[in-house]
């Protein structure tokens, strides 16, 4: 069984609070392989949802240089835009045992976040299913 798929959504406009938010890009991809037995092997490999580009301009107040200054405003903008690509590698196994069966999964993140220069992220989950 071979697992693919790809969503993008664009563009998403939303205005809370004031906050004026230009077009927004995101994405998702994933892959994965899988074998399917009583006992199965699944490798993938994937992105989480990203914000692609985007802009969020925002009126802010400005910080007076005295305490009797008037108070001041300007306009401020935001990239929403990260600045790294976050890729997700898996490899899960899955064994009948007994009564159950025991599911083992070891995954990379490399880029986690999306923050360029963030070290890769480890992770390692067991779980043992049973009925009683």
């Amino acid at each position: 069984m071979i697992l693919m798929g790809m969503s993008q959504e664009q563009p998403l406009q939303v205005r809370p609070l004031g906050l004026e938010e230009g077009d927004v890009r995101k994405d998702h991809v994933h892959a994965g392989l899988g074998l399917a037995a009583c006992d199965g092997l699944t490798v993938s490999i994937s992105q989480p949802l990203r914000i692609e580009a985007g802009e969020v301009t925002a009126t802010l107040a400005d910080i007076p240089l005295d305490y009797s200054d008037p108070i001041t405003f300007s306009r401020r903008s935001l990239s929403l835009a990260p600045s790294g690509r976050e890729i997700d590698l898996s490899l899960g196994v899955h064994r009948a045992l007994g009564p159950g069966s025991l599911r083992l999964r070891a995954s990379a993140l490399m880029t986690p976040g999306h923050q360029a220069g963030a070290p890769v992220a480890y992770g390692l989950w067991a779980a043992f299913h049973t009925r009683f």
